[in-house]
């Protein structure tokens, strides 16, 4: 097992101070021959005393103007000059705009001809141009950032997709593939894709996990890549995470002993109420999670560091579902670098953002007001850069 000395470091003044070995989960991740190991002892809430800020700078959304009135953005990404892309599944159209929020243009509308989209949902950039693809036109079809030029469009696999795009003009992405024999069960495909969905690089393939309602809590299998195709790619039922290059090439399989208590059986009881209301007859099926997921969210910085938002549970109203009166207001994360350098164990107010660029990150929200869809830039201020 290979362990760089800060990792080492790291250990041993973590059992020592714990005065016992520490014990890590068996791996669910399938860790590549070769692949350096990495291991920390995880940073409990109580301990966390850094904080990481978002100073917010920039907001577009103004229900007064067409061109700022969003409906169902659910998509966003940002380019090397700082453009924004924002993609509507309720409008079936990218706007763009540059830097400093300006409207720039409209690409796409309804339909099914050239440049024409229907519920899209994924937009991303990959090298001059910006790719939308993903709903029931089926296609990757791409404009120029710079004119907003109609480039041409290609057909999407059969398998559900979803990717980054990096530079060179490829994508990182992954491929969901449903088996229905000898029993019904989905893998999860990850490498580097043309736009041609021609498979590149092969990264690796997880068996996802069983599935269940969506009232109790369940490990989701995630995926960030940073602008130069660093590939994170993480199984939410432990604290695990593998880290690719974008040529394939496993960079480290990293761990914490973050715990995972067993589900409180309330919100069993919880969701078969909410099921049965629907269908009398409801049985409890085998495939519900016992524990608790380890990850709730990752995210990368523009920089190329690592995100990782670690799971708390929090209580809440089964009616309202509302948190807690007692419930944190703020979130933990650990901030890894590209070499899985432990940087910073700190508490945020956010649980992660859609997209980076410099030092700034992007998300979709709303209004507490008016409930209008809005997009929000934040600085993101960190301890060492202060």
């Amino acid at each position: 097992m290979r362990i760089s000395a800060t990792v080492a470091a790291s250990l041993l003044l973590a059992t020592v101070a714990c005065s016992e070995p520490l014990v890590f989960d068996d791996w669910t991740i399938p860790v590549p021959e070769g692949a350096p190991i990495i291991e920390y002892a995880h940073v409990p809430l109580e301990e966390r005393t850094d904080r990481i800020e978002l100073v917010e700078d920039l907001v577009i959304g103004d229900d007064e103007d067409p061109n700022e009135r969003f409906y169902q953005a659910w998509g966003l990404t940002v380019d090397s000059r700082g453009s924004i892309y924002v993609l509507e599944y309720g409008n079936n159209r990218v706007q763009v705009f540059d830097d400093q929020g300006r409207y720039v243009r409209t690409l796409g509308s309804e339909g099914q001809g050239p440049g024409e989209l229907q519920a899209a949902m994924h937009v991303t950039v990959a090298g001059e141009a910006v790719v939308v693809f993903g709903g029931r036109n089926r296609r990757f079809t791409r404009w120029s950032t710079r004119d907003g030029e109609l480039l041409g469009s290609s057909p999407m696999p059969e398998a559900s997709f979803s990717g980054f795009g990096l530079p060179d003009g490829t994508l990182v992405g992954t491929h969901v593939i449903f088996h229905r024999e000898p029993e019904f069960w989905r893998e999860r495909t990850y490498g580097r894709f043309s736009l041609d969905d021609t498979e590149l690089q092969h990264f690796t393939t997880l068996r996802m996990l069983p599935g269940g309602s969506v009232s109790v809590p369940n490990a989701i299998d995630r995926m960030a890549v940073t602008s130069d195709g660093v590939a994170y790619i993480t199984r939410a039922d432990r604290y695990q995470v593998l880290a690719f290059d974008a040529d394939g090439e496993p960079r480290w399989a990293l761990r914490t002993t973050w715990p995972t208590p067993e589900v409180p059986e309330q919100i069993f009881e919880d969701a078969l109420a909410g099921l049965r209301e629907r269908q009398p007859d409801y049985e409890r099926p085998d495939n519900w999670p016992t524990h608790m997921p380890a990850i709730g969210n990752i995210a990368v910085d523009g920089h190329g560091n690592l995100y990782v938002f670690p799971y708390v549970f929090t209580p809440r109203d089964p009616y309202t579902g509302e948190a807690a009166a007692d419930a944190p207001s703020e979130f933990a994360v650990d901030v890894y670098s590209p070499d899985g350098e432990l940087l910073l164990a700190a508490l945020i107010d956010t649980m992660g953002w859609s997209a980076a660029f410099g030092d700034h990150v992007y998300s979709r929200g709303l209004d507490p007001e008016t409930e209008d869809e809005l997009i929000r830039r934040y600085r993101l201020v960190v301890p060492w850069k202060q």
